[in-house]
């Protein structure tokens, strides 16, 4: 059985600390930005690991600010939770909306 580390992540380009080492915090991450609100069983599903192993990297997620979750009952037992990313993990995804701003008015200045 494998366990999850507790070493630090550095940080990098001022992003929050988490996914520079964690193959399946960057799938986790990826899969809510791709298809929005997930519970920790579609997650697991997804990655072919347990909803458990998804639940622990998304509570670490949550203390870090870059996932959060709302609950909603569903039938008998206890409510589902649903997880879905905050502003905090826009700053991991690449934003190419400034650059083609700039070429865009670089080229309209050349005309």
């Amino acid at each position: 059985m494998s366990k999850i580390s507790n070493t630090p992540i550095g940080k990098t380009d001022g992003a929050p600390r988490a996914l520079v080492q964690s193959g399946t915090r960057q799938e986790i991450l990826k899969s809510l930005k791709l298809q929005g609100e997930r519970s920790a069983a579609t997650l697991g599903e997804e990655m072919s690991v347990t909803p458990m192993a998804v639940r622990l990297h998304l509570y670490e997620l949550e203390a870090e600010g870059l996932v959060a979750a709302r609950s909603t009952p569903e039938g008998r037992g206890r409510p589902v939770k649903y997880w879905s990313l905050t502003p905090e993990a826009a700053k991991i995804f690449p934003d190419a909306h400034q650059g083609l701003a700039v070429e865009m008015i670089k080229s309209v200045e050349e005309l």
